[in-house]
């Protein structure tokens, strides 16, 4: 939406995320009411927080022929979707970003493009796949490594900025020097004593430092 081309079409992209938002807000607050007072977690008809949207449909439109497999075809298409869409952009991107650049071949037949490009979707549909079995992790490991590049990104930008005369070497360097500076040494097991004490090592294990103190 930051890249509409006229006022009118950004104005169109806004309210179309206001609305998304507040369908979203609704389904939650829905989801509340019906639970609040009998958790699905408890009764073990459902074994993830995450499962409460799946087990209010089967519960309320389960009770109507076709609504339940008319929510999932509609689930599965909007995923798919996506999906594609995001493949498609990472082999574009990689084909002519690193693969063109890599084996100088910039004047490639379309069709040896196209045979790249559907062997590049190949392997990320594949890594894709393998990365789902640690789905529990991945949030993790996202917030881990933009706390590793995004600092030094934003320090080489303002660097770049105020001083222009510095070359890619030491730019690299910088980057280099902070990943090494930032690799702290493993914490003890131990356990708590006092309630401060708790909230500290809660801190420090959730994600949050990853995305506020690295910055």
């Amino acid at each position: 939406m930051f890249m509409c081309s006229n006022a009118s079409t950004a104005i169109i992209a806004w309210l179309s995320f206001t609305l998304y938002v507040a369908f979203i807000g609704l389904c939650g607050c829905i989801i509340y009411a019906k639970y609040n007072q009998c958790d699905h977690l408890r009764t073990k008809r459902s074994s993830k927080p995450d499962q409460s949207y799946p087990v209010f449909v089967l519960e309320t439109l389960g009770q109507y022929p076709g609504l339940t497999g008319l929510f999932t075809g509609g689930s599965l298409s909007a995923s798919l979707s996506t999906i594609s869409s995001g493949i498609n952009s990472m082999a574009t991107v990689i084909v002519e970003d690193i693969y063109k650049r890599i084996i100088f071949d910039h004047s490639m037949s379309r069709r040896k493009q196209e045979f790249v490009s559907k062997i590049r979707s190949l392997l990320i549909l594949f890594f894709a796949f393998i990365v789902s079995y640690l789905v529990d992790h991945v949030p993790l490991i996202i917030f881990q490594l933009a706390g590793s590049f995004v600092p030094p990104i934003l320090g080489i930008y303002l660097l770049g900025f105020f001083a222009p005369q510095v070359n890619s070497r030491c730019s690299g360097s910088i980057v280099f020097v902070h990943n090494i500076s930032n690799m702290d040494s493993p914490r003890s097991s131990s356990d708590p004593k006092t309630v401060d004490q708790s909230l500290l090592i809660s801190w420090k294990d959730s994600l949050l430092p990853y995305s506020s103190n690295k910055v």
